[in-house]
């Protein structure tokens, strides 16, 4: 069976009125009952004025959306996401710079090994990185960052 977007469906269900929703006024009511920026609704979208107020409520169990919906029989239901962090990240300092000397932890349940090596990358703290073992044949790992100079792997 073929399935049919939700969105879709509800549009078809709405009664066409002369006059739309205003999407941007259901948007600013929603990041207010949301307390936070939230997804703005495709501009293209047309809803069918609601005679009475527009209902908010969380939507999900991680409350991750909101829905604004026309509470009249035939109303309509418009579902809202959490905003996606559009600044980018900030900069971390790499702890570890490439070439550096580190020491690689490698543990596991009841036993503990160190070795030397170098830094084949740079990483933050929590970074994983490729490290090369000194001792043998020069062995490439990936180990997380755990502070400046040392490097770990958990091992089963």
């Amino acid at each position: 069976m073929k399935s049919v977007p939700l969105l879709t469906i509800l549009l078809a269900a709405s009664p066409a009125l002369a006059e739309p929703a205003n999407l941007a006024a259901i948007a600013r009511g929603a990041e207010v009952f949301a307390g936070q920026p939230l997804q703005a609704p495709d501009p293209r979208l047309r809803l069918a004025d609601c005679p009475t107020k527009v209902e908010y409520a969380w939507y999900g169990n991680q409350q991750e959306s909101v829905v604004a919906q026309c509470p009249m029989a035939g109303g309509w239901r418009l579902y809202l996401n959490r905003a996606r962090a559009s600044q980018p990240a900030p900069a971390t300092v790499p702890a570890i710079q490439r070439g550096d000397p580190v020491t690689i932890s490698l543990g596991g349940q009841g036993f503990a090994v160190s070795l030397q090596g170098e830094a084949l990358e740079p990483g933050a703290t929590g970074s994983w990185i490729r490290v090369r073992t000194l001792s043998g044949k020069g062995d490439v790992l990936r180990a997380r960052v755990l502070q400046p100079g040392r490097v770990g792997i958990d091992l089963p």
